[in-house]
Parts: structure tokens; sequence; C-alpha cells
């Protein structure tokens, strides 16, 4: 199955084969159907663990700034990431990145700024959980999750540590993930976020879209000269 979302292209069927003619790349699936590569593609993700490409289309993608990425069958994350060669905007992007990482004081701040973001995101969505399903109680829990953010950016700097941080994160993914759990139907089988060891239909699909989230995120993050690789830890 080849399915198609904005610029990228999901390849999910086993047996499917990626070629090229005439610098023109074609998706063959098993049952010999043919499909051309939409000229705006930017990204081809693979998700199937047999699938097969050759290395002209290789070339081809890449030589055309299109990315490739090949997913872990059950864990979703990337198991590849063939990216063309990009020139960074600036070599002193990364200069300034790599100076912040020195600085523990700005990790812990660049940390609590980006939790509290998530955690406003988290209750967004439960205020629109609310009003879609028409259940006024989960307003409740969304102000009550925002105030966690609230919480989070008003602790003073020299009282601020990764434990504190870690905690508030901790409770307010608790409180969203029961919600999300509440709402899906119990054939799904979902008990909560569990990356690691979840099996179930959700688990596995949300293993999925971060994986596909990593590999464009990490594209536009070498675009912009930074390097994705660098872990702003704040142990």
């Amino acid at each position: 199955m080849v399915s198609a979302m904005a610029n990228e292209v999901f390849i999910t069927e086993p047996g499917t084969r990626i070629i090229a003619r005439k610098g023109t790349i074609i998706i063959v699936g098993r049952n010999g159907n043919k499909q051309v590569l939409p000229p705006n593609t930017e990204e081809v993700i693979i998700a199937t663990s047999k699938a097969s490409i050759s290395t002209k289309a290789i070339r081809i993608l890449a030589t055309k700034g299109t990315n490739l990425v090949i997913l872990n069958p059950l864990g979703g994350d990337p198991a590849a990431i063939i990216t063309p060669p990009i020139i960074n905007k600036t070599v002193i992007t990364r200069i300034r990145q790599y100076e912040l990482f020195l600085n523990n004081e700005t990790r812990l701040e660049l940390a609590r700024r980006i939790i509290a973001c998530k955690i406003e995101n988290q209750a967004r969505l439960v205020r629109y959980f609310a009003k879609s399903r028409r259940e006024p109680s989960l307003n409740d829990i969304a102000y009550s999750i925002s105030s966690m953010a609230t919480q989070l950016m008003s602790i003073e700097t020299n009282k601020l540590n990764p434990e504190v941080i870690e905690s508030i994160e901790a409770k307010a993914a608790n409180a969203y993930w029961d919600v999300v759990t509440s709402l899906l139907p119990n054939w799904l089988g979902f008990h909560g976020r569990n990356p690691p060891e979840g099996t179930d239909l959700m688990n596995l699909a949300l293993n999925y879209g971060y994986g596909i989230l990593y590999s464009t995120m990490e594209k536009y993050l070498i675009m912009a000269g930074l390097d994705p690789y660098l872990a702003y830890s704040i142990q």
C-alpha cells in the first residue's frame, strides 16, 4: 500500500519495489500495479521490512533532494535515514548551539520552556476533546494540566533542577494519557503510553508516528544548520 500525506510518501505493503526508469521513480506493488512518485515528494518512508529499493532509485532521490527513511517494523523508530548532502546555513549556528550545551543554567531554561510548551499543547488537545466529545468535565482536566505549565514557568531560576522539571512533566503526561485512554474504545487494548513495551494498536501507531516525526525534524534541523544529535541533557 502506498499512501501520500502532504509531500511525504509512505510504503507499507510487503513486496513493494521502488525502481528507477529514465530518471523517474516508480513504485511497483506486489500485484504489479505501478505508481510514479510525485515530483514534489520531499520524503519517502518505508514502513515495511519486505520492500526493496534499487541503488539507482536511491541515487535519483538524493539528486532530487528527497529524504529516504526506513522504519523498524515494530518500534516504528527510524532504522536508517538517507539524507542528501546539505550545506549548512552557517557554521556560527552550530557554534552557538555547542556553547548553549556548555551552560547548565541555559540548558535547564531551554528544557523548562520546551516542556512547558509540550504541556500546554496537551491541555489544548484535551480542551478540543471536551468540545468535540461534548464532555465539559474534560475542561477541568485541561485547566489542571495547563496550570502545571504555569507552575513550571513560575519556578525561580535558582530553584530549577532536573528532578522538578521531570516530575511536573510526568504528572502532566499521566493526566493527559488518562484522558486519551478514557476516550478510546476498549477493544484497542490501550492502557496508557508505553513506548518500549506497548504492543497494542494505539502504542504501535504512536511509535510509527513519532518515528516519522523524528526523521522529518532531523531533516529541518540540519537545513537550519543545527546538529540534531546534540542532546541537551539536564542531568
